[in-house]
C-alpha cells in the first residue's frame, strides 16, 4: 500500500492522507496504524482519529516536534502492513422506519422510483462498516448504502433532528447520537442511546459492522431499554 501524505493541521495536529480508493481494507490499515501508535505510547501524542482515507493525530508540540513525530510515524508504517487491526464488533440496531420517525422515507422512495417497503428492505439488507465517528460525539459514518436509495443531503438542514434518527447522505448512512440541527435524509429512528455521557462511552468504534433491524408495528418505541447495549452485540462480543 502506498505511503500516506503528511500534512500539518494547525500547530498541534498532523493528518495522514492515503491516495487509495476508500475500502474496508484501507480503513483497517488506518485503524491498525492508530493501534500501533497507541501501543508505541509516544510522549506528546494525545489522540489519533481514523476516517475513510485519513488519520488525524493530535499532539503537544511542546513535547514532540512535528518533524520528530513524522519520523516516528514513518518508522511504524512498515509494521502496519503485517499487523491485524482490532476486529470490529457486529452491532444490531433496531429501527422504526417511516412515519414521524422517518419523515424523508417517502421522498427517497419517490425520488428513486421504488416503494417505501423496498427502500426499507434495501437499507436494512446490508451490513455496514463504521468508517469514522464525527460531527457529533459518537455519530457513526457508515458505508455504503445501495445506489438505489442513495440521495443527497437536504437542500436546507432541519433545525432539530432527534437523537437516534437514522439518515442517508449520498451513499453514507448514519445515526444522530444527539439531538442536533442536520441535513441528512431521515428514514427512521432507533431507541438505542449511542452515547453514555456519564462514562464517556460510545456505542460504536471505527471498524465495527452494523446491521439495521426493522421493528414491526406490534412493538412500541418505549418498549426498548435505550441503555441495554449487551443485547445488540454478536455472540462473544460486548461493550
Amino acid at each position: 500500500m502506498k505511503l500516506p501524505l503528511f500534512r500539518p493541521a494547525g500547530d498541534s495536529a498532523v493528518v495522514l492522507e492515503w491516495d487509495w480508493p476508500v475500502s474496508p481494507r484501507l480503513n483497517s490499515h488506518i485503524i491498525s496504524l492508530k493501534e500501533q501508535l497507541e501501543q508505541a505510547d509516544l510522549p506528546g501524542v494525545a489522540e489519533a482519529v481514523p476516517a475513510y482515507d485519513t488519520l488525524l493525530i493530535y499532539y503537544d508540540p511542546l513535547v514532540i516536534e512535528y518533524p520528530h513525530l513524522v519520523c516516528e510515524i514513518k518508522r511504524l508504517l512498515p509494521g502496519v502492513e503485517n499487523a491485524r487491526a482490532r476486529r470490529g464488533r457486529t452491532v444490531r440496531i433496531p429501527v422504526f422506519y417511516g412515519g414521524h420517525y422517518g419523515p424523508d422515507l417517502g421522498y427517497i422512495a419517490s425520488a428513486r422510483g421504488i416503494s417505501e417497503e423496498l427502500a426499507v428492505k434495501k437499507h436494512s439488507g446490508a451490513v455496514y462498516r463504521v468508517y469514522a465517528l464525527g460531527f457529533l460525539p459518537g455519530f457513526p459514518y457508515m458505508g455504503f448504502v445501495d445506489e438505489s436509495i442513495a440521495v443527497p443531503r437536504r437542500s436546507g438542514p432541519r433545525l432539530s433532528v432527534p437523537a437516534g434518527s437514522v439518515g442517508i447522505a449520498g451513499r453514507q448512512t448514519g445515526i444522530y447520537s444527539l439531538t442536533s440541527p442536520g441535513g441528512w435524509q431521515i428514514i427512521g429512528r432507533t431507541p438505542v442511546r449511542l452515547v453514555r455521557p456519564e462514562s464517556g462511552q460510545f456505542l460504536f468504534a471505527a471498524g465495527d459492522r452494523v446491521i439495521f433491524l426493522p421493528v414491526g408495528e406490534e412493538a412500541a418505541f418505549n418498549d426498548f431499554d435505550p441503555d441495554n447495549w449487551s443485547d445488540l452485540y454478536g455472540p462473544g462480543e460486548s461493550d
